[in-house]
């Protein structure tokens, strides 16, 4: 039977009993931040299929739909992350017009260490996954430049 797309809530049966599917336009997204969430509990070895999906409130079948592998699913989160970091690191250093601007920046930017804990955490573990993967790898070079640069190339 065909499965009805709806604007409703969690999934449903309707009337005959068929499941109807709820229809979710950022589920991808809440998949990449929920294993954002479980690499920086876990770390890239504990990041299981099943504990994703829990974290995004997703059916198990939507990861391996939208992400083929692990890896895969990985690979984009780490993306994901850069790419934040980098929006970051843009709206942090474009008001900075002087040395005593760059100084105040930078100075907030240390204070807010424990804050930043999560962020950290993603940071080491794509750095220590990098080491043996090489799309990995060119993330965190891209990320390095944004940081060096204040500017994505």
């Amino acid at each position: 039977m065909r499965e009805k797309e709806t604007s409703e809530g969690p999934e449903t049966a309707d009337r005959e009993g068929r499941r109807t599917r709820r229809h979710d336009p950022r589920r991808r997204e809440r998949v990449l931040d929920a294993a954002l969430d479980v690499l920086a509990e876990d770390g890239v070895s504990g990041i299981p299929h099943r504990k994703v999906a829990a974290r995004a409130d997703v059916p198990l079948g939507s990861v391996s739909n939208h992400f083929a592998s692990l890896t895969e699913l990985c690979t984009r989160a780490f993306a994901r992350y850069v790419e934040q970091r980098s929006t970051e690191y843009e709206a942090l250093f474009a008001e900075v017009t002087s040395r005593e601007d760059l100084i105040e920046v930078l100075v907030e930017r240390v204070r807010g260490g424990p804050s930043r804990h999560r962020s950290a955490v993603l940071g080491f573990e794509l750095h220590l996954a990098a080491l043996r993967d090489p799309a990995l790898r060119a993330l965190t070079q891209e990320g390095n430049r944004v940081r060096r640069s204040g500017q994505p190339s």
